[in-house]
Parts: structure tokens; sequence; C-alpha cells
């Protein structure tokens, strides 16, 4: 069962990297560091010379998601890729795998961004169709932790410490403090409470202003 899963788990991965390859219409946006991040060493120094920005940090990946050939470009939710991802889910239940689902948290200006840019319905389809495979935790939204910008080395990457609060909140672990109102445990019962939830805390951005500067 190992030898199957590792073997059709990576040719499945496979599958749905070089989907992905052939969708994309440009290749400016690559990974270069083993952590995931192309900026982060240069954070790391930025913040101890103490010249580190984060509001030109923000706005810079803000602009890198939603420009014209940005991250986003021509966003829409994928039923396929869902498929696949289900089928991971399948394999772990059927195999007593516990797997952790969650949404990250956003900063609060680029979940707002989300819905300048129109692309909130598409991201709430997403939430609405996963609840049907999976329950999760969604972090996104105006909370304790998203609304604190000093929290982020961009508009979506948290602060090592901060991680650190999303795993407490998963693992459910007392030995960190975690704030009430950061991460919803959702399922098929709230989900619709919990959408209209992050709806009203929805804030007007100026996300043309943002991409003109």
């Amino acid at each position: 069962n190992d030898l199957y899963f590792n073997l059709k788990t990576f040719k499945d991965s496979f599958i749905v990297l070089f989907k992905n390859i052939l969708n994309k219409k440009s290749f400016k946006n690559r990974y270069l560091f083993k952590n995931g991040m192309r900026d982060y060493v240069k954070n790391i120094h930025s913040l101890k010379n103490k010249n580190f920005n984060i509001d030109k940090g923000i706005k810079n990946s803000i602009k890198g998601y939603f420009k014209d050939i940005g991250h986003y470009e021509d966003y829409t939710f994928s039923y396929e890729y869902l498929k696949y991802f289900k089928k991971t889910i399948d394999y772990c239940r059927n195999n007593n795998i516990k797997v952790l689902v969650y949404i990250p948290p956003m900063y609060s200006d680029h979940f707002d961004a989300l819905s300048s840019a129109e692309y909130y319905d598409e991201f709430e389809l997403f939430k609405k169709e996963l609840v049907k495979v999976v329950d999760y935790v969604d972090f996104t939204g105006h909370n304790t932790i998203t609304n604190n910008k000093n929290n982020y080395w961009d508009s979506s990457h948290l602060r090592k410490e901060l991680t650190e609060v999303v795993m407490a909140k998963l693992f459910n672990a007392k030995s960190k403090k975690t704030p009430l109102d950061f991460g919803v445990a959702v399922n098929k019962d709230n989900i619709d409470e919990h959408l209209e939830n992050l709806k009203a805390q929805i804030k007007s951005y100026d996300l043309d202003k943002t991409l003109g500067n």
C-alpha cells in the first residue's frame, strides 16, 4: 500500500504540475528558495538593519497578485483540481491518515482587494465546494492577526512566530495563546453563516490606486 501510495500520488502530482505548467502564461513568478519565498532572506536582512518597509512590501505583493499578468490572472475556480484534492482526502480517510485543512490568513487589505478585483465570488465558491469534501479552518477575513500588518512579510506571508499561532489553532495546542477571533472551524452546518459573516467584514479597498502606483 505504501508503494502504491507513493507511486500513485507522485504520478497524480506530476499530472497536476504538468497541467499547471501548460496553462501558465508567464514563467516570471518562480520560487527560488527552499522555504518557498524569494524575498525571505532579503526581508530578514532588512529587518535586522531596521530598514524593512512593510507598507511597501504589502503594496508590491498586492500588485503581484492583482496586476493584469499577476498570480490571479483570469482566476476561476477549478472543479478539476478539486477532484484531485478529493482523491487525496479519500485516500487518507481510507488509510486512517488524519488531514488538517486550512485556508491561510492573508493580510486584511489583500482580503478586501479580492472584492475590489471581483474575485470574491470565486473565492466564496471555492470555500463552498471545499467544505463538501472536508471540514477546514478558515483564517481569512478581518481579525486580530490579519488586521496587524506587522504580523506579515507582505500581503500573504505571515512571519514565523505567527505561523506558530496558526499551528496552535489547528492542533488545539494550549501552550500557545491564540486569539478567539482567529480561525473559524468550518463545516457543512455553518458554512453559509460563516460566509455571510465574512462578506459583512469586507471593507472598501482602492485597488486601482495601488496598481497605479
